[in-house]
């Protein structure tokens, strides 16, 4: 394993000193773009060949423990670490919101903005700079006491890198007793989620909250799956108090809970699991104390275009070609509500087809019909389903993990809409010619 450690090493080493000439901050200064550009990109082709490279070992025999895939984990994500913020801007909010509460004001009623010149504003990409926190009020509340805490932008821009750290350590910690609850292989999720490039660039790199919002969500379903439901249900409801999308791990898990109960024992059994999701979402929503903003802040996020979101990008095709804006917003309309039908039929074949593989499956559906559509959201799935068992969508999962890091350069632009087309025609033909066919080697992972 020695030199998929120092191969992955080096590459985030490189990856991370290009960023910091040519990312979302330039931490280096006085050397040619061109340079950072040649380095972060040589570190990033570096690093997603050796992620290959180890998982062909893998479907060959070679074995992948836990202890080594933690050592993988620290020497691949070391550099990013303490490099730039990579491929985003968004840590920026976090510490704009986290000033915004810290000052007094409420960043489910005001954005950025209300800080005036300075810093902090400055930092936030525009497009945020009036925008309420979509965030539950227990991220919001890590954001407060973060920037409490950091004197200037930069110490609390590390700060939040150091919570996705920590959110990245629970995955690594209780992925594994998820994988072995669920039968499927650890190795294989191991290999698939925790050393997945995506995660290294995007929740280490970008230091991302959805780093948090898995790792909760992770450690909740695993605890529960070992017969701790109670406490699996207050993680998980923890999660979705950082990011929304959680819930839907709170919904699964409760289901699962009721499922083998009958008569007055599943109905007491329901009460007292809406008593401790309910409660724990109103002890944390009194504790920040910004109330229930989040909740009508949420559709905020949809400000953004991005041709990766199917609805999005036939919305904004039919706007050019002259059917007006109400376009984007209809189709954008139609795949929500084409998401909400189809995880309502995976839910339903929960049983039938196992609740692990609907959850991550349902995750997914709701990222791909969604209106905004962000290479690390595809995450919030990925890593249930290597849990799970990835099965025949192994090969796509490969593909999206290694294509879609070059798809976004380390200032946080992407490329023009032609290219996330392309991507996108291409994951589909890849999807329709893997998922249908067995292979023995992507059942057996």
């Amino acid at each position: 394993m020695r030199g998929w450690l120092v191969s992955g090493m080096v590459g985030s080493a490189l990856l991370a000193a290009g960023g910091s000439v040519v990312g979302t901050r330039h931490l280096v200064t006085g050397v040619s773009p061109l340079a950072g550009y040649l380095a972060a990109y040589a570190g990033l082709t570096l690093l997603v060949l050796t992620w290959l490279s180890l998982g062909a070992a893998l479907l060959r025999g070679v074995l992948l423990d836990r202890a080594t895939a933690h050592r993988l984990l620290a020497a691949w994500s070391a550099p990013l670490a303490v490099g730039a913020p990579l491929c985003s801007r968004d840590v920026f909010s976090y510490v704009a919101q986290g000033r915004l509460a810290d000052l007094g004001f409420n960043p489910y009623r005001t954005g950025p903005v209300s800080l005036g010149p300075g810093p902090y504003l400055a930092a936030v990409s525009e497009v945020w700079r009036s925008t309420r926190a979509p965030y539950g009020p227990l991220f919001v509340g890590v954001e407060r006491f973060v920037v409490h805490v950091a004197p200037n932008v930069m110490s609390a821009v590390f700060g939040m890198r150091l919570v996705a750290l920590v959110g990245v350590a629970l995955v690594a910690v209780f992925l594994p007793r998820l994988a072995r609850a669920h039968g499927a292989s650890e190795p294989v999720a191991l290999w698939l989620a925790l050393l997945n490039p995506l995660l290294l660039i995007h929740l280490v790199g970008g230091a991302h909250n959805e780093a948090l919002m898995i790792g909760l969500l992770v450690a909740g379903l695993a605890v529960a799956a070992e017969g701790r439901p109670t406490v699996g249900l207050v993680l998980c409801t923890l999660a979705a108090a950082v990011k929304i999308p959680a819930l839907l791990g709170v919904i699964y898990l409760v289901a699962d809970q009721l499922a083998t109960r009958r008569g007055a024992d599943r109905r007491k059994a329901a009460v007292v699991a809406a008593a401790v999701a309910g409660g724990t979402f109103l002890v944390v929503t009194a504790a920040v104390g910004y109330g229930w903003g989040w909740v009508t802040a949420v559709g905020s996020t949809g400000r953004v275009r991005t041709s990766l979101s199917p609805s999005t990008a036939v919305g904004a095709i039919a706007d050019r070609l002259g059917a007006g804006p109400v376009a984007l917003t209809a189709s954008r309309l139609v795949g929500v509500a084409a998401a909400l039908v189809v995880v309502a039929v995976l839910f339903a074949l929960r049983h039938r087809l196992g609740s692990g593989r609907m959850l991550a499956a349902s995750m997914l559906v709701v990222v791909i019909l969604g209106p905004v559509v962000q290479p690390w959201y595809l995450l919030w799935g990925l890593v249930l389903l290597a849990a799970a068992g990835p099965g025949r969508a192994l090969p796509v999962l490969v593909w999206v993990s290694a294509v879609l890091p070059f798809l976004v350069l380390p200032d946080g632009t992407s490329p023009n809409d032609v290219v996330l087309f392309l991507f996108v025609s291409l994951t589909v033909l890849v999807t329709w010619l893997t998922v249908p066919q067995p292979h023995p080697a992507v059942e057996a992972a």
